[in-house]
């Protein structure tokens, strides 16, 4: 079998080869083989990840299918609609009236998804075909992950550039959290947002190794199709320079320098959007179901007080970090008031205050010391950062699709330290042998997950033993209550129907 040759690398990043090639040593021929083969780990990585969701390719259309798919009327025009999807909002096309489409605090343009939709229903009308592309894109996004990861720390040591790239991508691939973007139609966005963004570092930093100006326009032309696709995709103005200063040998100078390209890139975005929503950036609109943070007082809405939405946004943050943890309860639906109002002695929030001091310590302190660890964090906080509700207002407390992005930082921290702290081992069993136990947990919650995404009656009359506090939940599993009552002919299995669609709607207007 084949193996790739590693270029030469600085003298100050020269590997370890004598040490970590006979750690290598004590591997079965075979495996070891298997990691000296990048493109064989490569289809390895799609086709697990694409076998993880295949359950999920006769499920129906779903909840927000219906604003980017189904109900949209440019979608469902195919090629002739795409002229509307690039000059108007995207949910307009679901709204079809003018000033609707505001609910959604700052608008939304994500062209390019829906493009893809539109061509895609030009040829069938089927739900299949769609998440036939949702689970091909994300394994695609995995295999870009990994290439990515491999490029990042290639100045690395053998076992960390070799093992790490592979084991921190099938912790993504596996990680239950992405069951809402991959099972989802409508998470093509995610998806497709961070493929091309990886793509943009990617070739970011292989340019910047080269030292090539094609390269680099290329990246930022990933880029820019990338933030057409969502525009979290914009944090990534901050990951590539600070990637090209960590990981290259150019500098922090011309780091910054390359880095220009993207800027440009994010101008033209940005001069695109808003000359067609305006400049309507973020703006809080005064309704429970598009804005959490606000109360009841004396009849009226009014506004958290500051210390409610800064401990409610801390308490959200730190739940993000033990999903990633510990995805045990998943839920599609964090509306108020599934996450309620906090107050900042709640030990929650206090616990996840010095939670996100620590991590702004270590990404601190490890800058130079340990440059994988601060990246790590940092890309973790950096993309998640955008959509925390910090930034700006995203219309709910939060969601396990805004942990699409940042669980990379977060999968690469884990495969690194493992790798780490065991590297001067016998052998590279130890931390190969915790990572596929954790992968193969991560696995079987994933697969047992994605038939709950099967249809709106299935997540609905799931997900509300969880969500039982959400109002926009209890509202929806009240009326598939409803709706089921009226056909079902047995009428013990009606009155019951019907009486729990009664305690979910009461506590919907309750909320």
């Amino acid at each position: 079998m084949a193996k790739q040759t590693r270029p030469a690398k600085p003298a100050a990043h020269q590997p370890k080869p004598n040490a970590e090639h006979s750690n290598q040593g004590q591997l079965p021929a075979a495996v070891a083989d298997f990691f000296q083969n990048v493109q064989m780990q490569a289809l390895a990585i799609f086709i697990f990840a694409c076998l993880l969701y295949a359950n999920t390719l006769r499920h129906q259309f779903v909840m927000d299918d219906a604003i980017v798919i189904t109900d949209n009327m440019f979608t469902t025009k195919g090629a002739s609609g795409i002229g509307g999807i690039l000059t108007e909002d995207t949910f307009f096309g679901f709204f079809k009236e003018r000033g609707k489409e505001a609910l959604v605090s700052g608008g939304r343009y994500r062209p390019l998804t829906l493009v893809i939709f539109a061509l895609l229903w030009q040829v069938t009308h089927g739900p299949f075909a769609f998440h036939l592309l949702t689970v091909v894109l994300f394994g695609a996004c995995c295999v870009v992950l990994f290439k990515t990861l491999r490029q990042l720390l290639d100045n690395q040591s053998f076992v960390l550039a070799n093992y790490v790239p592979f084991f921190a991508t099938i912790l993504f691939a596996a990680h239950p959290i992405h069951t809402e973007v991959v099972a989802n139609i409508k998470g093509c966005d995610e998806i497709l947002t961070l493929l091309l963004s990886l793509g943009a570092l990617f070739f970011a930093l292989k340019s910047a190794r080269e030292n090539s100006t094609k390269g680099n326009m290329l990246a930022a032309g990933l880029l820019f199709l990338a933030m057409l696709s969502k525009e979290n995709a914009v944090t990534f103005l901050g990951i590539i320079p600070l990637a090209l200063g960590l990981f290259t040998e150019i500098g922090w100078g011309k780091s910054l320098a390359r880095t220009v390209p993207f800027f440009v890139a994010f101008a033209v975005f940005f001069a695109i959007r808003t000359s067609i929503l305006g400049f309507h950036f973020g703006a809080e609109p005064m309704e429970l179901m598009n804005n959490p943070f606000l109360k009841l007082v004396n009849g009226e809405w009014v506004k958290f007080a500051p210390i409610e939405r800064f401990s409610t946004i801390f308490y959200t943050l730190g739940k993000y970090v033990m999903l990633l943890f510990f995805p045990l309860t998943l839920t599609h639906d964090y509306y108020p008031r599934h996450v309620d109002i906090m107050q900042l002695g709640n030990p929650a929030v206090l616990g996840s205050i010095l939670l996100y001091v620590a991590l702004g310590y270590l990404a601190v302190v490890n800058f130079t010391k340990n440059r994988v660890v601060s990246f790590s964090i940092l890309f973790f906080i950096f993309t998640l950062s955008i959509v925390s509700n910090i930034v700006f207002p995203v219309g709910t407390n939060m969601g396990e699709r805004f942990a699409f992005m940042p669980s990379v930082g977060f999968c690469l921290l884990v495969s690194f330290l493992l790798f780490s702290w065991f590297k001067n081992g016998k052998n590279l069993s130890t931390p190969m042998v915790l990572t596929g136990i954790v992968t193969l947990l991560f696995s079987i919650k994933t697969i047992t997950r994605n038939p709950v995404w099967e249809s709106n009656d299935r997540i609905f009359l799931t997900d509300i033993k969880t969500s039982k506090n959400s109002a926009k939940l209890c509202n929806a599993a009240g009326g598939t209550l409803v709706d089921g009552a009226f056909k079902e002919k047995d009428e013990a299995k009606k009155s019951a129907m019907l009486a729990e669609a009664a305690i979910h709607l009461n506590n919907a207007i309750k909320i």
